[in-house]
């Protein structure tokens, strides 16, 4: 028993020199399992035990706020529930971060989703206008472009006005001669 006891404790120490280690790395997961099996081969360390698990546990913490901070609201997600895995019983007191957290994450996903319908509805409208530049002849009045087109997004005198072309990002000119349009420069 003596000599069982003397290696329990050199293994004790083996593992704790482990999980030191891997804390220093940041592979908290590794260094986690290293202090527990350096605690089950010598209970007699359970408050430097104690000390390493809670030094990890706030590490893990430290990472998610930095992380939540930075705004990477996935790391932070994915650093609350990594540290639940390895210590259970935190799940109560993290809950409500974690689903602060998961909410944050639904709501990015309907502004992504919000703004990416937004930019087809514009892309839509824009391939609509251009379809629409086809349309306009020679000939028209002023009202049937309006009617067509809008309103020009700036005129120069009454007799030329400027309609963007979001396709090529280029000012498309419209001149009118006594109400009627005689021209278009693309």
């Amino acid at each position: 028993p003596e000599i069982e006891n003397k290696a329990d404790r050199y293994l004790s120490k083996i593992y704790l020199l482990k999980g030191d280690v891997f804390y220093s790395a940041k592979n908290y997961e590794v260094a986690l399992e290293n202090f527990n099996k350096a605690y089950k081969y010598n209970p007699k360390i359970r408050s430097k035990y104690i000390v390493k698990v809670r030094q990890v546990t706030n590490s893990i913490l430290d990472e998610a706020n930095k992380a939540k901070d930075n705004g990477d609201i996935l790391f932070a997600l994915s650093s609350l529930k990594r540290l639940i895995e390895l210590r259970p019983e935190l799940e109560q007191d993290f809950a409500f971060g974690i689903e602060s957290l998961e909410n944050k994450i639904e709501e990015f996903g309907d502004k992504k989703m919000q703004n990416q319908i937004e930019s087809f509805i514009e892309s839509e409208k824009n391939k609509a206008k251009d379809r629409v530049y086809n349309k306009v002849e020679i000939g028209m009045t002023k009202d049937d472009v309006i009617e067509l087109m809008g309103e020009p997004a700036f005129t120069e005198v009454r007799e030329l006005w400027f309609y963007l072309d979001s396709a090529s990002e280029k000012y498309i000119q419209f001149y009118f001669e006594k109400n009627t349009l005689k021209r278009i420069n693309k």
